[in-house]
């Protein structure tokens, strides 16, 4: 069944409102308001979100949470707006005790006022040296610790491998000849091989060597068998091997040694250098520091204070003019945005509107 004309009017003027509505850019001036609140962050994200939600739905259509958005956002900006008006008030207060301070503070000696300020200069140039000498003294400090470093981690290397190699040496000097021998004096040959045993860990043999040396290497001379010689001849030839690949890596160390050495020595010298400028820099900062204490001494009483109360006079009424404007921009932009948006949603459409859109939804 076709629609009546009522019906269709009706139609027309509900059909904006299912339609999503463009975000009015007034939302940005109120989301702006929630984020200069006193709250946690999470707590403004929240307040953003369901007032983009809620702000633009009519009063008497919003659910309870819309409604309840709408009342939580406009009591944040209120106490926002009273927040600022307080400091404004508390800040013109200030202003008023900075400017009577001021009035106080009448003389100036400006010999002793431009003393203090030369001597000052000349601090501050003598600190920014001392700060550069420090600076400098330490990096050298860390370069010396670190050439040292590896200057001792590069001679336990170097000693690791002598070791080892003087260890190999040993074992082939007396294990390996008594074995080849067969000549174990008054120890026994098992004795004599598991001496020599952790050091066939380091040749990486092959299984059928790992497995027949035990043997082997236990048997007597007159037992062996010329495969025995040949396994024994392979083990010589392994150790040897060894002890020319610890002799190689001990050379090729050698130069590095050296040079690590030579760097710890210049480190060194350079770092005892830089620790006599520090401290020569160091010491003509506290002089510098003395004379600045004198001059200040110096000032009379009345042109410190005019001076000091002039600039926190200053300061205050910069801060109290801050303030004003904070304020006031707040008011006429973020406070005027949320009651316009909010007096927009109420607003009912008029008869004429109402009666275009029925005609459009006849046509």
């Amino acid at each position: 069944m076709a629609p009546q004309a009522g019906e269709k009017r009706a139609a027309a003027v509900a059909a904006p409102a299912a339609k999503k509505c463009k975000r009015d850019p007034m939302l940005k001036g109120i989301t702006e308001a929630i984020s200069l609140a006193e709250l946690p962050e999470d707590v403004k994200s929240m307040l953003s979100f369901l007032i983009e939600h809620s702000i633009e739905v009519p009063e008497d259509a919003r659910h309870e949470l819309q409604a309840k958005s709408v009342e939580m956002v406009s009591d944040t900006i209120t106490a926002t707006a009273t927040k600022m008006q307080r400091e404004l008030q508390e800040q013109e207060g200030v202003v008023e005790h900075a400017d009577r301070v001021k009035g106080e503070s009448k003389d100036v000696v400006a010999q002793a006022k431009t003393k203090a300020q030369a001597a000052e200069a000349q601090m501050q140039t003598k600190k920014v040296i001392a700060a550069d000498a420090f600076k400098s003294m330490i990096q050298t400090r860390d370069i010396c610790q670190s050439t040292r470093e590896a200057e001792e981690k590069g001679q336990e290397t170097c000693n690791a491998i002598n070791a080892e190699r003087e260890e190999f040496e040993a074992v082939m000097a007396k294990n390996l000849e008594m074995i080849k021998v067969g000549a174990f004096e008054n120890t026994s040959a098992k004795f004599v091989y598991d001496e020599l045993a952790p050091f066939l860990k380091k040749l990486d043999l092959d299984n059928s060597l790992s497995q027949a040396l035990p043997s082997v290497c236990q048997k007597n001379v007159a037992d062996r068998t010329p495969f025995d010689g040949l396994v024994l001849g392979e083990l010589e030839t392994r150790l040897k091997k060894r002890v020319d690949q610890l002799t190689s890596s001990a050379t090729a160390e050698a130069p590095g040694v050296a040079q690590r050495r030579e760097a710890v020595v210049t480190a060194q010298a350079e770092l005892h250098k830089l620790q006599g400028q520090q401290q020569g820099s160091a010491q003509q900062l506290q002089e510098a520091l003395q004379v600045e204490k004198d001059a200040v001494e110096a000032l009379q009483a009345a042109e410190q204070l005019e001076n000091s109360h002039q600039l926190e006079y200053e300061k205050s009424l910069t801060t109290k003019d801050e303030k004003k404007e904070a304020l006031e921009n707040f008011q006429n932009y973020n406070v005027a945005c949320f009651e316009m948006l909010k007096a927009k949603a109420n607003m009912k459409p008029s008869e004429d509107d109402m009666n275009m859109a029925a005609a459009s939804a006849d046509a």
